[in-house]
């Protein structure tokens, strides 16, 4: 595993003073931890806000300053205060919220702190076009970009009338991932082999808000990433997912590929159709075979996946700052092809299920036993990343692997507990 990405610098020196000083707000081990390394290798100054006491990522050498911020809520402004107070003191730079849950309550009440310091938030109507999957996919076909056949419903009986149109599988994709009121709470896209099936979980999903029931698309999933300004593409980049949750989900495993014509004409279309300034995942689902794609949809933010462009040498989060803050526009157009990323953790859950999978079903995003064993070769290439482990910043890597093997120990500590009850109370 390489060190660190190439292309990148490992921090401040007395001839190179920071840049910038930013704060970055996230609650995973992927695009807030990319993130943080991203402008820590830059010789920023980094500090966070609204993270888990318990994440990995907090142990990043990168990371100047953790704050306390109380949790959002809607029917309490006491975080509002208490994030002012840090931004009044701090005098950051840039702040870079890099997950939906920390988006969205900066969006709501962007006019308290966009006076403290550029927040790499979108206009609002830009954000309502991509956060509502039903407004992305109108703004596609208005631009006559393919995207699966779909209906809005908001109640049961527009759900039983739905499903009729549709053959099976289908897919049940929340509307928004997020609600507004409780952005924590991620709703989850769902597949429905059966009408029976189809029905049940849509009523589920139903009482949480509206629903969209989609055809079924086979294919890869692949996503083109772009920063962009003013609705001009100023670099991109793509992934190819190679292991992703059986019925869809963040890839675990994925590789860089060349830019292909028709996805990044249908991005730039977007991008160019909103007038769109900052960073985003458009994500398509491609059949190699016919060359058949469509978009799924829009990440409007940084994504989980971000660690491997950077690895790449296509830095989006450092690449956004320096756009932002310092007006830089000329990036770097080329990458390798070939280079790989993995988050472990996620990875060994896709291993458990793909061993047990069905590898005749189409719809199931499934690998054969030899195409897992040629993973090493990029491996051994010295091609292979990951998504939290790296030899100039251990300690998030570290910190993930044990928190991997307690849960481990515990699941196997409580089988054995309940096999030892069931023992003595059975005759």
């Amino acid at each position: 595993m390489p060190s660190t990405p190439p292309h990148e610098s490992n921090g401040n020196s007395p001839k190179n003073p920071s840049p910038g000083k930013a704060l970055v707000i996230g609650n995973d081990n992927r695009s807030f931890l990319t993130t943080v390394r991203s402008l820590g290798r830059a010789g920023w100054e980094v500090h966070s806000a609204w993270t888990p006491d318990n994440l990995a990522a907090n142990r990043s050498r990168y990371l100047n300053r953790k704050h306390a911020v109380p949790a959002y809520d809607p029917r309490d402004p006491a975080w509002i205060g208490a994030l002012k107070a840090v931004l009044s003191a701090q005098k950051f730079d840039l702040i870079i919220p890099c997950s939906d849950e920390s988006i969205i309550p900066l969006q709501l009440h962007r006019n308290d702190f966009e006076p403290y310091a550029r927040i790499t938030l979108l206009p609002d109507a830009v954000f309502e076009t991509f956060h509502h999957k039903e407004q992305t996919g109108q703004l596609a076909r208005s631009l006559s970009i393919p995207t699966p056949r779909e209906v809005l419903v908001t109640n049961e009986h527009e759900l039983e009338e739905g499903l009729e149109a549709f053959s099976f599988p289908i897919v049940l994709k929340p509307a928004s991932s997020h609600n507004k009121c409780d952005p924590d709470n991620r709703r989850r896209v769902l597949k429905a082999y059966t009408p029976k099936e189809a029905s049940q979980l849509g009523r589920q999903s139903l009482s949480e808000g509206p629903l969209l029931i989609q055809e079924h698309f086979i294919g890869q999933g692949t996503g083109v990433e772009v920063l962009a300004k003013d609705g001009k593409i100023l670099t991109a980049f793509q992934h190819l997912r190679l292991h992703e949750p059986l019925h869809g989900g963040g890839s675990s495993y994925r590789k860089s590929i060349p830019l292909h014509p028709g996805m990044l004409a249908a991005t730039t279309a977007l991008v160019k159709a909103v007038s769109y300034t900052g960073v985003g995942m458009f994500e398509y689902k491609h059949n190699p075979t016919t060359d058949e794609w469509m978009l799924i949809e829009v990440n409007a933010r940084l994504w989980g996946s971000v660690a491997l462009p950077v690895a790449a040498g296509i830095d989006f989060p450092r690449f956004l700052a320096e756009m932002l803050i310092h007006q830089r526009s000329d990036f770097p157009q080329d990458y390798p092809a070939d280079i790989y990323c993995r988050n472990w953790v996620a990875d060994l859950d896709w291993f458990r299920a793909n061993l047990r999978a069905n590898k005749e079903d189409p719809t199931l995003h499934t690998r054969r036993l030899p195409e897992i064993a040629r993973e090493i070769v990029p491996i051994l290439q010295l091609r292979e990343y990951a998504d939290t482990l790296s030899l100039d910043d251990p300690l998030p890597g570290l910190a993930e692997l044990g928190q991997v093997i307690q849960r481990w120990l515990q699941t196997a500590f409580l089988r054995i507990t309940q096999s030892l009850h069931h023992r003595r109370t059975t005759p």
